[in-house]
């Protein structure tokens, strides 16, 4: 036969504290006016990330002097001194060559640039005074044309306006070197020129 069980009184006062506490935890949380808790009432790191509601923290809301310096903010230099010149830096010609830049009139000088995505975009003329060197320019290592596996080719070609007649340029994949293959050769311009880098 089973023995009955009587509990303690210790257990009773436990059962009736545990009873209290958890109601009046619920009488409290339903009972509290709105906006009646604040940051007097709030302890330090009592309000985490995951406790934010997402669109809750606006820009007007924060202050920025507390925020320090965002990951890969060293590069904000750099790009402060590329967008006075649109992002592009300039792309030195082969002056034994006789190749210079031709800024014309819109006074733009010969540059290149890598967007987000990874294309090299190239802008401004050349001129050559003399001789017959038909490489321009070279473009460093990471702004050359991409090839694909297998792909034997040494580049891309792209139309060019030269003087009085439309050109072209083979963009070499391995060396970076910019070829006039076609054209006029006092005068390229590189203008529109925009190819993924390999």
């Amino acid at each position: 036969m089973l023995a009955r069980f009587r509990p303690s009184p210790a257990m009773i006062v436990a059962g009736i504290a545990l009873v209290i506490a958890l109601g009046s935890g619920a009488y409290a949380a339903s009972t509290l006016p709105k906006n009646s808790v604040g940051t007097k009432q709030l302890k330090n790191s009592a309000v985490t990330t995951k406790k934010i509601k997402n669109g809750a923290v606006t820009g007007s809301k924060v202050k920025l002097s507390s925020l320090g310096s965002v990951p890969n903010a060293s590069h904000a230099g750099v790009a402060d001194a590329l967008s006075s010149n649109g992002g592009f830096k300039p792309l030195p010609t082969n002056v034994s060559g006789n190749w210079t830049d031709d800024p014309g009139d819109d006074s733009v000088s010969v540059g290149y640039y890598k967007d987000h995505d990874g294309f090299v975009h190239l802008r401004g003329a050349v001129s050559r005074s003399s001789g017959s060197d038909t490489i321009i320019a070279t473009l460093p290592a990471g702004y050359r044309p991409a090839r694909s596996p297998g792909d034997t080719s040494i580049g891309q070609f792209f139309p060019v306006q030269t003087l009085n007649a439309v050109g072209s340029v083979l963009i070499h994949s391995t060396d970076g070197q910019i070829e006039l293959r076609s054209g006029n050769p006092p005068f390229v311009a590189l203008d529109g020129i925009v190819f993924k880098a390999g």
